[in-house]
């Protein structure tokens, strides 16, 4: 079994865990949890979002978290050393 909290004490970059509130597979206090336990962790629960919105008919409720978090790591340069492609390559198809 993947235990996830362990696991993200070892994540050494800038780390967001998105949480769908209405998610019925993962406990949104499971993201919370890995949140807090990578050393740079960040914590986004969307409010009307499921398990797999990411990929439903309005993927922006979670993308957008996923890009302002991107965005503003680029920005603080937390990424130094890293090739990081600009976030806008992460979209998928129909996503603005």
């Amino acid at each position: 079994v993947w235990n996830n909290v362990a696991d993200a004490r070892r994540i050494r970059l800038p780390l967001l865990a998105v949480a769908g509130a209405n998610d019925t597979n993962v406990p949104p206090d499971m993201g919370r949890q890995v949140a807090i336990a990578a050393p740079h962790g960040d914590f986004k629960l969307v409010w009307d979002a499921g398990h797999d919105d990411i990929f439903g008919d309005r993927p922006e409720k979670v993308w957008g978290p996923i890009l302002d978090f991107m965005n503003a790591r680029l920005k603080e340069n937390r990424w130094q050393g890293s090739q990081i492609t600009p976030a806008a390559v992460f979209l998928p198809d129909g996503v603005k």
